[in-house]
């Protein structure tokens, strides 16, 4: 390498470091944990994948659930091998804890697991190690990726049986209320109420005809409820999205943000993932049937019905007629169509 090239890889890695620890001053000032500590804690992340100097990243990766991520680089600074998170002990461990079994069962499913530490009674680090984002998102491949998950079995000595990992998900957000009171919920009655709720509270967006369409579906599902749990049932992450999907190559995706996992109805992840399409339920029902023929991971009128709720979750009044167009409307006519749901 050239001696310019050289210097310039210096001072590149310097100021990022810099960056990176005044960063780590400002989180601990609002933790009253001692910098020292934390970057201790860093520096030791680093070591388990050899690195020999301090050559960190602050990124703002956003996620409600950390406080803080930070790039590790080798010496050479150009590529992150692996990635830290600052958060809630109990969401730590549990991401942990994930990403170890599913490295030890070698299911491909995360990253590798580098390092784990408890920093103080509010926060915890979890390193893991850098993944990419696609170039492209294939539906071929997302629907391998959660192909994967599906079969996926044994986990309850390693991550909890049906009712901790529930427990473990506290209802307190409109997703986690989803996970929680409908994709986790066996009992038809108890998913029924839950679904009546939720189409209630949003009923000043949806209006009342949306509302009791959905409805109709929703009653007409529940009536064969318990035989899809049954059928459908096993590990879901739970906030399956491209923001939470990356890659070790262009066609093997992994998951990243594991604090929602849980047992539940495993259309859900894919319902949520297709909720996203911009373009709305025609292109996703498209792509969603293009890679579900070769492995069908899913049963289509559920997977619309899930879908339903999830592009129901959060709308914003602004967008209220795109996704009404695009995304509600289209959905609805399907069962119209199929003549088996009425709607």
């Amino acid at each position: 390498m050239h001696k310019d090239d050289t210097n310039t890889d210096m001072k590149r890695n310097w100021l990022r470091t810099a960056r990176a620890i005044a960063r780590v001053h400002s989180i601990c000032n609002e933790n009253s944990i001692n910098p020292r500590i934390l970057l201790d804690v860093l520096g030791e992340a680093s070591g388990q994948i050899r690195i020999t100097t301090l050559n960190l990243e602050y990124a703002e990766l956003g996620g409600v659930n950390n406080q803080g991520m930070f790039l590790h680089y080798g010496d050479s600074g150009r590529t992150p091998l692996a990635l830290s998170k600052i958060q809630a002990p109990e969401l730590a461990e549990r991401e942990f804890r994930f990403i170890r079994w599913s490295h030890d069962q070698g299911e491909k499913l995360s990253a590798a697991p580098v390092y784990y530490r408890q920093l103080s009674s509010d926060l915890a680090v979890t390193s893991s190690t850098f993944l990419k984002q696609p170039s492209r998102y294939l539906p071929s491949v997302i629907h391998a990726l959660h192909w994967r998950l599906m079969q996926v079995d044994d986990y309850e000595h390693a991550l909890g049986d049906r009712r901790t990992l529930r427990a473990q998900v506290r209802p307190d957000t409109n997703i986690r209320k989803v996970l929680h009171h409908l994709v986790s919920e066996e009992h038809a009655g108890k998913a029924l109420a839950f679904i009546e709720g939720f189409l209630e509270e949003r009923r000043g967006v949806l209006g009342l005809r949306i509302r009791e369409r959905i409805m109709s579906v929703a009653r007409t599902v529940m009536r064969n409820w318990e035989a899809l749990f049954e059928r459908e049932v096993g590990l879901v992450h739970g906030d399956f999205k491209r923001q939470n999907i990356l890659s070790v190559s262009d066609f093997d995706y992994r998951l990243i943000d594991l604090q929602y996992y849980l047992v539940g109805i495993r259309s859900w992840d894919l319902a949520f993932y297709y909720s996203k399409y911009d373009e709305g339920f025609t292109y996703a029902l498209m792509d969603y049937r293009g890679a579900n023929r070769i492995l069908r991971t899913s049963d289509e009128s559920l997977f619309v019905f899930l879908y339903l709720i999830a592009s129901s979750l959060k709308i914003k009044p602004k967008h209220r007629e795109q996704v009404m167009r695009r995304k509600l409307l289209p959905a609805l006519s399907y069962f119209e169509h199929q003549g088996t749901y009425a709607a």
